[in-house]
């Protein structure tokens, strides 16, 4: 059996030249070299039809933690918000990050092969990943970035929840406090491999190299930097850093699973 049946049936389609892309699936996609064999030769496919220009988005949901819904759409965005604001929902999604892409089909298909494996359902667009992975590739194939747009028409789904959700929110997954969560004088690693930190007091961090006169600086501040974002981003930092090893994401979710526990005054050790 084919290990991606969606692109079989759209090969198929295409004649003698999509039957032999079919024949070349399983060489194509079974091995350790496929994100190189895809590059060279899934474009071919890719330019033998027409392309759907639309936007592709990256959504959250308070109510969802550990989830990203990756959607497109053609028409009005705001409708297709509304459309996935079910009552079966309880609180409004939010665009962590969406942009206008060429072609619709391969974005989606880049994100199948992509995150397949944390695929919650094969019936629906939800992944067990971090929303920056999802963005990290979406921006690679975007032609404009329509973030702030989205993010308004977003709010504007269900203006009386906003209240509701920012209160769940603060409930439900406190920020990312280093200090709170036991680190306490330790160093952590950017995902360089190189750059460093160490946590003090209260969840700040002294980047290396820090001086008194830097003033407090924060992890989220500090990432940033490190990646070059605008003042107005709002990364998700916890995959962007280690801790002997070990990802802050993973880290954070040990926390919420003891049910984010005080350990200021205790290590992990």
């Amino acid at each position: 059996m084919l290990s991606h049946p969606h692109i079989a049936i759209s090969l198929k389609s295409h004649g003698t030249k999509g039957n032999q892309l079919l024949a070349n699936e399983k060489f194509l996609f079974s091995d350790s070299n496929r994100s190189q064999r895809i590059r060279n030769f899934y474009p071919n496919f890719i330019q033998t039809r027409e392309m759907t220009a639309g936007i592709v988005y990256v959504l959250t949901n308070p109510a969802m933690p550990r989830m990203v819904k990756i959607g497109r759409t053609g028409r009005e965005i705001g409708d297709r918000l509304a459309d996935l604001y079910t009552t079966g929902v309880p609180l409004p999604f939010e665009c962590e990050y969406a942009a206008k892409v060429k072609d619709q089909n391969e974005v989606e298909s880049a994100f199948h092969l992509a995150f397949g494996p944390y695929r919650v359902n094969p019936r629906r667009e939800f992944f067990n990943i971090e929303p920056d992975q999802a963005i990290t590739l979406l921006r690679l194939m975007a032609i404009e970035d329509v973030t702030p747009v989205i993010q308004k028409v977003a709010e504007n789904v269900d203006l009386e929840a906003k209240a509701a959700t920012e209160k769940f929110k603060k409930k439900r997954r406190p920020n990312v406090n280093l200090w709170t969560m036991g680190l306490m004088g330790e160093e952590i690693v950017f995902r360089d491999g190189t750059t460093t930190a160490k946590v003090v007091y209260d969840g700040w961090i002294e980047p290396k190299g820090y001086k008194p006169i830097d003033g407090k600086v924060s992890l989220t501040s500090y990432t940033k930097e490190l990646l070059s974002l605008p003042p107005d981003a709002r990364p998700n930092v916890k995959p962007y850093w280690t801790y002997k090893g070990q990802s802050l994401s993973d880290l954070y979710e040990a926390w919420e699973d003891a049910g984010f526990p005080n350990r200021s005054g205790e290590n992990l050790e």
